[in-house]
């Protein structure tokens, strides 16, 4: 938002205000709510038993590695004034 005021104070005088804000309000969506897993070694050849469906070769990932933010609010407000005058 902008807001621009001029106020003419005499035949050569001026006075000019003014003032924004900016308004941010950041959030990331369509993140699945999983931990992202990358096999660094094969699941395969192990002695013990693991499920099918567990079972990953080597580089496997679930689920892209991505920064999620839930919150991250930014604002800033301001005000100016110029006065100026001619000859």
């Amino acid at each position: 938002m902008y807001w621009p005021v001029d106020i003419v104070l005499t035949p050569t005088s001026l006075l000019s205000i003014r003032g924004a804000r900016f308004w941010d309000d950041f959030k990331t969506t369509n993140i699945p709510g999983i931990g992202s897993v990358v096999s660094q070694t094969s699941a395969t050849a192990l002695p013990c038993d693991i499920p099918a469906d567990l079972q990953q070769p080597v580089g496997f990932q679930n689920t892209p590695r991505r920064q999620n933010t839930f919150f991250d609010l930014g604002t800033r407000t301001y005000v100016q004034g110029d006065c100026g005058t001619s000859r």
